[in-house]
């Protein structure tokens, strides 16, 4: 049973009131353990090692990489590469090394080129063969060794991208002006109908 507040004096009154919220206070709860089981996206725990292990998504997500790319497992994600792009594995990760393929002969052709069946030099067309790095708003054209990324007509390149013109802008039409992507057509007020030009109303 606690003294009355008013019987004690000022300090004690102050020690009383600590010594009550010290007693009542719960006890601290038990300090975590030091192992942690949640990761990061990317990876997994794993019970065995005791460690946040990479999460191979071109195993697990089906079609990861959609038509001619393949898919390269790389720490915390996945790439999606064109089938000739080269990749330096790492020999200290983590799996089995991948399997050597067989012995190739050099390709004794200048870049851009590959011997056909009789040994001679030909083009190889990258924008069929989607060996191009052409943005999905670019044309790719292929060149002898080479391809080229351009913007469709109607269209400019601001940054990496195509980006619509918008041909009202230029005042190419008379009465009104309607822009569409890649191009643009003009129209008449009322009474008025499309000269052979289509741009004028007459």
């Amino acid at each position: 049973m606690l003294p009355c507040a008013s019987c004690l004096p000022g300090s004690l009154l102050l020690w009383a009131l600590l010594l009550l919220l010290l007693g009542s206070a719960s006890p601290q709860d038990s300090e975590e353990p030091d192992s942690y089981t949640e990761c990061t996206d990317g990876y997994e725990w794993d019970p065995d090692s005791q460690h946040c292990r990479d999460v191979n998504e071109c195993l697990t997500i089906p079609e990861a990489c959609k038509g001619e790319m393949k898919c390269i497992n790389h720490y915390g994600g996945y790439l999606c590469l064109p089938r000739s792009a080269a990749v330096i594995n790492d020999l200290h990760g983590e799996g089995p090394p991948p399997p050597v393929p067989p012995a190739q002969h050099p390709n004794p052709c200048p870049p851009g080129y590959e011997p056909d069946d009789q040994d001679s030099c030909v083009d190889v067309d990258e924008c069929a063969q989607a060996l191009h790095d052409c943005r999905p708003s670019q044309d790719c054209h292929n060149l002898p060794g080479s391809y080229q990324c351009t913007c469709p007509d109607g269209y400019r390149k601001i940054g990496p991208e195509c980006v619509d013109i918008d041909e009202c802008r230029y005042r190419y039409c008379q009465h009104r002006c309607v822009n569409l992507p890649g191009s643009f057509r003009c129209q008449c007020e009322p009474g008025f109908q499309l000269g052979p030009n289509n741009r004028s109303c007459v």
